[in-house]
């Protein structure tokens, strides 16, 4: 069986004899000249064109008791709950001075 051997492609082709178009989505960093599309974190799918939902149930980054989770393409952020506000570290409960 003979080896298969890749070139460098010309920008925008890649594969075995460089006969593949990249066609990359908003989350690709770049089209390498072997495997095509390399996806940018927070983006999946053959043209890096799924923005993955690290907002899910499963894998929520924020702390749930103080904050919501909002996707976003290619990231997220976290929003503090009512009653809660921004801190270095997350949210923290809101201080009430009474007068």
């Amino acid at each position: 069986m003979k080896p298969i051997l890749f070139i460098e492609c010309p920008v925008g082709l890649y594969g075995e004899h460089c006969l593949h178009q990249c066609k990359c989505g908003q989350g690709s960093s770049r089209c390498d000249h072997i495997l095509g599309c390399v996806c940018k974190s927070g983006w999946t799918g053959r043209l890096c064109e799924k923005d993955i939902n690290e907002c899910n149930e499963r894998n929520n980054p924020c702390d749930t008791a103080t904050a919501d989770c909002v996707n976003t393409d290619g990231s997220y952020k976290c929003v503090c709950k009512e009653g809660f506000e921004n801190a270095t570290n997350g949210c923290i409960v809101t201080m009430l001075i009474l007068i």
